[in-house]
């Protein structure tokens, strides 16, 4: 069983079988992993759809149902995880049985619930960044929240890797809550780019996301989504989004000098999240050469999104001495991919002029 459908990560094994044989999903896997009926959602990251979070649950949708109508005939799913503590010696650590589709109902919730949009490479030794709209697997949250980089590598020591898989495994199949100090782990290194590579970085970012996003769901009953949502007036994601102007502002000027630095937003985000209106004073003033560089067009545009956010924070929020919390980076992330989707459409809409 576990050569032929466990999933291994230093001793620590998940297996998940059916009693008739028939291969059943590892509940260890991403999204791309489980539901191999999923289209190829790196295609639509940058694309001009209006809504990819919209797009990724039809998608998830469709696959859930292949899936059931392939484990129909199952009548039980068993799931177990084993650790192999000593040699010759390995203990049963979790053990559930559940109807074939109550199981893909299980991993249909947490996958749904989790998806954000990611960029990093499933394999470390492979030269391509890989793009999809999802749920990472257990192991990369794991090190997204606890790893640290070694060698350009994020890592984690084996015993402690085993026990938060350990402690995330019912989060996927029973339902249980993310453990808020794996929240808060994603959440810390996600605020110190500078601590890793611009990789692992932009990995424990989209990470932090998606537990973020299920956080939020979980315990607050809030409803976050991958696109950027010009009518939200929390003041953590409207600062994000700030951060995010600002790191494009100046990230496109450096690359028409060629100069190879973290961009003053992003050596500021820690202190941002804990002082964010003075940070945002002395991030916004050092703007100014830079966005002397942009064309007179690309600075009316940035212009408008800074004013556009200032007008949205309510009385006082913006002069508040309180530190944010965890949303600031949903909503960084959701200006960034925004700002992007804006560039991909304006070398479209260049090409198609060139064309004509």
């Amino acid at each position: 069983l576990i050569q032929r459908n466990g999933i291994k990560q230093d001793g620590y094994t998940v297996v998940a079988w059916a009693q008739e044989g028939v291969d059943v999903p590892n509940p260890m896997g991403d999204s791309e992993d489980l539901f191999k009926g999923l289209d190829d959602s790196s295609n639509r990251i940058d694309s001009l759809e209006v809504d990819v979070g919209s797009y990724y649950a039809r998608e998830l949708d469709k696959a859930v149902r292949s899936l059931k109508a392939d484990l129909k005939e199952l009548s039980d799913v068993s799931i177990m995880a084993l650790d192999a503590a000593t040699e010759g010696r390995m203990s049963i650590l979790y053990y559930r049985e559940l109807g074939g589709g109550e199981y893909i109902d299980r991993l249909r919730n947490w996958h749904e619930q989790t998806a954000w949009i990611h960029q990093y490479k499933k394999d470390e030794a492979a030269d391509k960044w890989y793009r999809f709209v999802g749920t990472p697997s257990l192991v990369d949250i794991v090190l997204a929240a606890c790893g640290h980089e070694q060698g350009k590598r994020l890592s984690i020591d084996g015993k402690i890797g085993k026990y938060q898989i350990g402690r995330l495994l019912p989060c996927v199949i029973d339902n249980a809550r993310i453990p808020e100090d794996l929240v808060k782990g994603a959440v810390i290194r996600a605020s110190n780019p500078r601590a890793m590579t611009p990789f692992n970085w932009q990995k424990c970012l989209s990470v932090a996301c998606s537990l973020i996003r299920k956080y939020r769901r979980d315990r607050f009953k809030e409803e976050w989504h991958m696109a950027l949502d010009l009518n939200e007036t929390n003041r953590s994601y409207l600062f994000g989004r700030l951060l995010a102007v600002a790191d494009s502002v100046e990230g496109m000027a450096l690359r028409d000098m060629k100069v190879d630095r973290l961009t003053a937003a992003m050596r500021y985000m820690d202190a941002l999240s804990k002082r964010p209106a003075k940070t945002w004073m002395t991030i916004e003033k050092g703007l100014a050469p830079y966005f002397a560089k942009l064309k007179p067009g690309q600075r009316i545009y940035y212009e408008k999104i800074i004013n556009s956010i200032m007008d949205m924070f309510q009385s006082g929020d913006y002069e508040k001495h309180q530190g944010l919390d965890e949303r600031y980076l949903l909503g960084y992330h959701n200006q960034r991919q925004a700002i992007m989707k804006k560039k991909d459409q304006d070398i479209s809409n260049q090409l198609n002029a060139d064309e004509d």
